[in-house]
């Protein structure tokens, strides 16, 4: 559902407080659409004015959606090196803003990119780390449904399949993923 698609983009990243930052915001959203249309050529050159916006505008949080949007775009198009690249970035300042969500969601986009390099190991523990993170800022699926109250058969269905899942990494696939056995592991 697009307006479901369109929360979760907005679910990580605060909105800009200057006019400046909020004109960079509506050609993101713009540009948003023209990649939900695959409309990339579009969408990039929207995006590109969208960044200079936001870094005219001092607005950090919204240069980072745009990097992770152009990342999304890079992954797309089967150029995981620079997707890779873009997404490390944006995670290095996540991280030092300690921008738990953006942080949780840089790693969701690592995974990723890792899963479709084949790096399938590389890509759970990306994955693992995002949903941890998520789970401690309080994403829970109850969170989730209260904030997506308006969705209700698309929250019931997430949980119906969530329940049906029955797969352990650790079992599963028969064997071990490098470094899982250490937990204070830099992931």
């Amino acid at each position: 559902h697009p307006r479901l698609k369109k929360r979760l983009m907005t679910l990580e990243y605060p909105t800009a407080t200057t006019p400046q930052g909020r004109h960079a915001e509506e050609i993101y959203q713009q540009s948003y659409e023209a990649y939900e249309r695959r409309q990339f050529a579009a969408a990039r050159t929207l995006l590109e004015t969208a960044l200079i916006q936001c870094q005219d505008a001092q607005h950090t949080l919204g240069v980072l959606r745009v990097k992770h949007l152009l990342a999304n775009f890079a992954c797309e198009e089967g150029d995981y090196g620079r997707a890779r690249t873009i997404h490390t970035e944006v995670l290095a300042v996540c991280r030092e803003l300690n921008f738990r969500q953006g942080i949780a969601s840089s790693l969701n986009n690592l995974g990723l990119v890792a899963g479709r390099e084949g790096h399938i190991s590389e890509g759970c523990l990306c994955l693992e780390d995002s949903t941890q993170i998520f789970l401690e800022i309080g994403l829970t699926p109850e969170a989730m449904a209260a904030r997506f109250a308006d969705h209700p058969d698309a929250v019931a269905e997430t949980e119906r399949l969530a329940d049906t899942l029955r797969f352990d990494l650790t079992s599963d696939l028969g064997y071990r993923y490098p470094g899982a056995e250490d937990d204070g592991a830099d992931r």
